[in-house]
């Protein structure tokens, strides 16, 4: 069986003719918060800072419970539940970490802010299937705790159940000292990798910015490499929103085997810029798609449009999104688990950096402006090669490695059709476009058959390439399998 080639990646493609669009396609919201706060260490609200997994039959999610309104610094807790369907949540009562001298909690002895949770089944050491990446810094680590670490920055740990932490031996934290990063296993390359804040100053502003480490063994990390800032077409796109400039204030992350997809999270920052600071602290805060085939360099969509959008007005994301660590792949979908909340970042504060006093802080039991949710699309429909009409499109295959063409496709209105091709780009006799079935509808996995060959008669060493004849179509993937 071969690999799916998605066409998030064209470098394959070596001809386009007619009408043929590459097309970014947005994830759909779920509409709703899935979990809120109700815990007396949740006042605040609950953050997908963390991940979910879908592990040994069940969701289960690490998240971020803020207990103090309104949130002083990072002071947080990590915090777990499951669920049979990603939708309706259990807080287990868990004998782990107390909050207040109180026990069961559902809070784990994991110190982090935006916790990166990492599952490796394969794992050597059974006491480290589980890992951990995040920040620590002096104003999340309580004192009565009784922790001590050697600096600000980011730190690892491992667990063999997810729920019991311990810390791996540290000289010291590593990547920046600044309190946003994500970490996630590169399985296809055989790495790690952190995607951490880094501050870069551009166009007078002080811009809050994603550079890359990564690691062999989870313990010892490159020095932070910068990969993402916001240039002069994102600050006249937050001119267009009424706003100053933009940042990049984090990102989500994950691994395909030909390349990386990132979930960055653009911060429109408003006037003033925070006293004492050339960085934005107030503004709005959703995600765009970006994607890279090493980490370091990476690629983001001709017009820059929203991955998530934020919600209307009043709504519980009407103005801030964030996404959770990594997708969680069960299936056919793909789901993003995000953080909304219905203020701008940092509200609590007035412009001149006093905490205001005009809001109801304690109205309420619980202040809920941090609610999860989750975005979701179908496998592999990141991006598509397209057609509002007729074109097509050419991929230097290889070798034909398996006994079916398979595409995720869309085309209710049209058709998608394909020929063999040699090397020189003659169709290949009975592989011709007229000898193909037409596929129309929408489907993860169509067939594409020809009416009197079929695939096994092509010699395993000849080198072919596919052209897709699309008409008013969408192909997102394609595929040679053996069923």
């Amino acid at each position: 069986m071969g690999k799916r080639r998605i066409l998030l990646d064209t470098r394959p493609v070596v001809a386009v003719d007619g009408g043929i669009s590459h097309r970014f396609w947005p994830a759909r919201r779920h509409g709703s918060p899935v979990l809120v706060g109700d815990k007396p260490w949740e006042r605040w609200g609950a953050s997908i800072f963390g991940n979910v997994h879908h592990d040994q039959g069940r969701y289960r999610m690490w998240y971020t419970a803020w207990p103090e309104v309104p949130p002083p610094g990072n002071a947080s807790y990590v915090a777990y539940a499951e669920s049979s369907d990603g939708i309706t949540w259990d807080k287990p009562d868990l004998d782990i970490e107390a909050f207040q001298g109180r026990k069961p909690t559902n809070l784990l002895n994991l110190v982090r802010t935006v916790p990166s949770i990492i599952i490796e089944p394969d794992a050597e050491n059974p006491t480290e299937r589980y890992k951990a990446g995040g920040y620590i810094g002096a104003e999340s680590v309580r004192a009565e705790r009784g922790l001590d670490y050697p600096g600000r920055g980011f730190y690892v740990a491992h667990s063999p159940d997810g729920l019991h932490w311990q810390e791996y031996p540290s000289q010291g934290p590593v990547g920046t000292i600044y309190d946003v990063g994500t970490f996630i296993r590169d399985e296809p390359r055989g790495r790690y990798l952190g995607m951490v804040k880094q501050m870069v100053r551009y166009d007078l502003a002080d811009r809050r910015s994603v550079a890359l480490i990564q690691s062999q063994d989870f313990r010892a990390w490159t020095a932070p490499r910068l990969a993402l800032v916001a240039d002069a077409l994102d600050d006249q796109m937050a001119r267009q929103r009424g706003l100053h400039h933009a940042e990049f204030y984090g990102m989500g992350l994950d691994a395909y085997e030909d390349f990386l997809v990132g979930f960055i999270w653009i911060y429109w920052a408003s006037l003033p810029l925070r006293p004492g600071y050339r960085h934005g602290m107030w503004g709005q805060m959703d995600v765009q798609l970006v994607y890279s085939y090493d980490g370091v360099y990476w690629h983001r969509t001709p017009d820059r449009q929203p991955f998530i959008s934020l919600g209307q007005r009043g709504d519980f994301d009407a103005n801030q999104i964030y996404t959770a660590t990594r997708p969680t792949h069960v299936g056919d979908e793909v789901r993003l688990y995000y953080t909304g909340e219905v203020h701008e970042h940092a509200f609590y504060y007035d412009k001149s950096w006093r905490p205001r006093t005009d809001i109801p802080w304690q109205a309420e039991p619980f202040f809920n402006e941090s609610r999860l949710s989750f975005a979701s699309l179908q496998r592999d429909r990141y991006a598509s090669l397209s057609t509002c009409g007729q074109g097509s499109f050419t991929v230097a295959h290889g070798r034909v490695d398996g006994r079916h063409l398979r595409v995720n496709a869309r085309a209710p209105y049209g058709s998608v059709r394909a020929q063999m091709l040699d090397r020189g780009g003659s169709p290949l006799p009975g592989f011709d476009l007229d000898s193909c079935q037409p596929f129309s509808g929408d489907s993860l996995d169509a067939e594409l058959r020809w009416q009197n060959q079929i695939l096994d008669t092509i010699p395993t060493e000849r080198e072919v390439r596919v052209q897709f004849v699309l008409d008013n179509a969408d192909v997102f993937a394609y595929q040679f399998t053996d069923d």
